[in-house]
């Protein structure tokens, strides 16, 4: 195992847009993602539910530089004309077993 310099992209988006993303890192070649149901206020206010299905989704993803650019790229795109969303990457040194895409 090696340390590799990443990025870490994160990406906040509501629940009707989980198969449109789920599709992008299919095609974009994200090998690996963590999501999670998230609440908070935003720019389109604070997201009142009690369904589960409903509550928005938060992705994280560590990537190369190069696949956070796509990533980004796609949510300026193709995510944000449809739906309410946030996306953002950070500077990140990862432990890896494999070189990261």
């Amino acid at each position: 195992m090696k340390n590799e310099h990443a990025k870490v992209v994160t990406l906040i988006t509501v629940f009707d847009a989980h198969d449109l993303v789920l599709k992008a890192f299919s095609d974009l070649n994200v090998r690996g993602y963590t999501a999670t149901h998230v609440e908070g206020v935003g720019a389109h206010g604070q997201k009142r539910t009690g369904l589960v299905e409903a509550q928005n989704l938060s992705y994280v993803i560590v990537a190369s530089e190069a696949l956070a650019a796509r990533l980004l790229a796609w949510v300026d795109d193709e995510l944000l004309p449809r739906y309410a969303a946030i996306a953002f990457s950070t500077d990140a040194v990862a432990v890896t077993a494999s070189a990261l895409t």
